[in-house]
């Protein structure tokens, strides 16, 4: 009777929510998130008939996956579970033994961001932002007066200030 019964949340609509202190138990919560995460999508594949689209949201998840994030990734979006991963930095998805990023880039389609507050994260974005083209100005003044020389320039469509600028207001994000 007081079990969790997670092939519920593909029924009606439900919100669980698991405060799990990485800080106070940090042996012990990424263990429990995996369970949940893992029951989740057991769940969903016991669940045939589906009324409800279910979102699994991580907060600071770089504590709780590592090199099996790409499964669960795949493995949610094979049985349409959204997932929402947020975490500070980019930087946190890489340590002396893992390396997220490359995963993350390639499993989600949607990235937001907040704040980019270190050099790596606003060169990421500038890269990622995409190209367009821009047209610089020459301007040749002579005996025969002036002539403007217009030549097309391939540039980011954002740069290191636009991302700074942009991630400095409260009310904006990329």
């Amino acid at each position: 009777a007081e079990q969790i019964d997670l092939t519920g949340l593909f029924q009606k609509p439900e919100l669980l929510y698991f405060h799990l202190s990485s800080t106070l138990a940090p042996g012990i919560a990424p263990e429990i998130a995996r369970n949940v995460i893992y029951s989740l999508l057991c769940g969903a594949t016991l669940t045939r008939d589906r009324k409800c689209q279910v979102y699994l949201v991580i907060d600071e998840f770089q504590r709780i996956v590592a090199g099996n994030l790409e499964y669960i990734l795949q493995l949610a979006r094979s049985m349409n579970v959204g997932v929402i991963l947020a975490n500070q930095s980019m930087e946190d998805l890489r340590t002396r033994t893992t390396d997220l990023i490359p995963t993350l880039e390639a499993n989600c389609r949607y990235r937001q961001w907040f704040a980019v507050s270190s050099s790596d994260d606003r060169a990421r974005v500038v890269a990622n932002s995409g190209e367009t083209l821009e047209n610089f100005v020459t301007r040749t003044v002579s005996e025969h007066g002036e002539s403007y020389t217009f030549v097309p320039k391939l540039m980011p469509r954002l740069s290191q200030n636009d991302v700074l600028l942009i991630t400095d207001h409260p009310k904006q994000s990329i």
